[in-house]
């Protein structure tokens, strides 16, 4: 005798599968209340004293950075830099757990366990204990998903806006080092007798080394008069960035005189 054998009930056949409308629904509305609850916390919307103590830092790498550029500024200052505050270190530290660990096991969980109820066919309430601690947990766990994503696009973007920056500011002082190299040679022309090839006391009649006219950073030239030269060097890597100084004749810069263009502006 040949047993029956029931073919096994397809989840795709009645639009329940991994992702059913009402999975997609569920998601859709997580997102939302997500982004409202994100957006009044951190307009300080619960404030002190209905805010609960400590502090959840959904985000706790944007604390640590912040306290990164406050130690470095007090020690700019030279003052000893502060650490986090109890209150903070357990904020941070419950962030992490509610964002990357209760939050996905509670929604998970709740996801997993009305899946097995819909599949065992037995009649659920819509608002079952499953259905809450996967909101729940969805809503723990978007809170710390949804704002990474612009956050990791606006971080980009920082990064590559710094990296430019400091590109733009290293040409910057390595011109102004070599400005500094080209007025010391200046000085040291005035003040050698004509007998040595100086200017006995004078600028004039200077002509810049060509080992300090052209160089990886930029090009330079040179305008003389008597007691003053004026130095203007265009960079290399950047076609609109100039900068210029004025060496009076003691061989020092004129405060007014440095003058930037472009990029270095």
């Amino acid at each position: 005798m040949n047993p029956r054998i029931e073919p096994a009930a397809d989840a795709g056949a009645n639009g329940e599968g991994e992702f059913s409308k009402e999975f997609i629904r569920i998601l859709v509305a997580l997102t939302g209340a997500t982004l409202i609850i994100v957006f009044l916390y951190e307009h300080d919307i619960f404030s002190a004293p209905y805010r609960l103590w400590p502090r959840l830092y959904l985000f706790p790498w944007v604390v640590a950075g912040g306290q990164t550029i406050g130690n470095a500024l007090s020690e700019f200052r030279g003052n000893v830099p502060a650490l986090l505050g109890f209150s903070e270190r357990i904020g941070a530290l419950l962030g992490l757990l509610f964002g990357f660990v209760i939050g996905p096991t509670l929604f998970f969980f709740g996801w997993y366990s009305r899946r097995k109820d819909r599949a065992s066919g037995a009649a659920t309430p819509s608002l079952k204990g499953s259905t809450v601690i996967s909101i729940i947990g969805g809503i723990l766990t978007f809170s710390v998903a949804v704002p990474a994503i612009p956050a990791a696009v606006v971080l980009m973007r920082v990064s590559a806006n710094m990296r430019a920056v400091q590109a733009v500011q290293s040409n910057k002082d390595l011109m102004i080092n070599e400005i500094n190299d080209i007025a010391f040679n200046a000085y040291q022309y005035r003040i050698l007798p004509r007998g040595m090839g100086g200017g006995q006391g004078s600028y004039s009649g200077y002509a810049l080394p060509a080992a300090l006219s052209r160089t990886p950073q930029g090009s330079y030239t040179v305008t003389t008069t008597a007691d003053e030269v004026v130095v203007v060097g265009t960079s290399a890597q950047y076609a609109d960035a100039t900068l210029s100084a004025r060496v009076d004749k003691d061989g020092r810069f004129e405060g007014a005189g440095w003058k930037y263009t472009g990029s270095f502006e």
